[in-house]
């Protein structure tokens, strides 16, 4: 990618999304902070742009200054132990925002009009799990116990549209401790459920028609979504 293509690009961004704008909005937790969390999220948006496959690519390329010629002349470009220190304390709900506001836009300006499959505009809802360890935990952790040894994890629902381009993710749930179960069934459901409401809160008609796999074919579910008048 050009570095011409991609200043044109991240006008495009700023100007319909107002992602520039937004950017700036980002907080984190960081005491006296020497690089500001807009930098911060500017460059790993630069880097996911150009598909950077690791911090450690991204370091090697912040420290021979490539990312010069993108970035505004007076922003203070972060090195890696910086934006880890940010990403460790950085503020989820602004990034939430920033998400929600971006899919409205999306949805308004008709980006999936035409449909995904044959005319219809179809997500999947589908369970991932992000994280585990017997070491590292924390208070939003599930835990499960296999040989008598608790094993701590996330997990969420996501929603994305599939078919054709663009496989945008609308949205994500996490299983929360104390609410969900662990299993993966009825854990996943109750937050596919919330998920659902969710997004027709948010986004209203996003969808025509929603696939998920086999263990959401109860009647809860397919009840649940007809609610909102789309097809299982």
């Amino acid at each position: 990618m050009s570095n011409g293509y991609l200043r044109n690009l991240l006008h495009y961004l700023s100007s319909v999304y107002d992602l520039g704008g937004k950017i700036k909005k980002l907080r984190d937790n960081r005491t006296n902070p020497k690089i500001t969390t807009s930098s911060i999220a500017f460059t790993l948006l630069i880097g996911f742009m150009l598909k950077i496959r690791s911090f450690n690519q991204l370091d090697d390329w912040l420290e021979h200054n490539d990312f010069r010629r993108i970035v505004p002349k007076k922003m203070r470009l972060p090195r890696i132990d910086a934006i880890r220190d940010s990403l460790k304390v950085i503020e989820i709900t602004d990034i939430e925002n920033l998400h929600h506001s971006i899919i409205r836009t999306s949805i308004k300006n008709k980006l999936v009009r035409n449909g995904t499959i044959d005319g219809y505009k179809v997500v999947a809802f589908d369970g991932v799990e992000l994280f585990e360890s017997t070491r590292k935990s924390c208070v939003n952790c599930l835990t499960r116990v296999i040989k008598d040894v608790p094993h701590y994890f996330h997990r969420s629902i996501v929603c994305a549209y599939v078919g054709q381009d663009p496989h945008i993710i609308i949205g994500q749930e996490m299983l929360r401790p104390k609410l969900d179960s662990a299993s993966k069934d009825e854990g996943e459901l109750s937050a596919a459920r919330r998920l659902l409401h969710q997004l027709h809160q948010q986004h209203r008609h996003y969808a025509d028609v929603i696939v998920y796999d086999a263990l959401a074919c109860n009647a809860p579910w397919i009840n649940a979504v007809n609610l909102y008048g789309i097809e299982t």
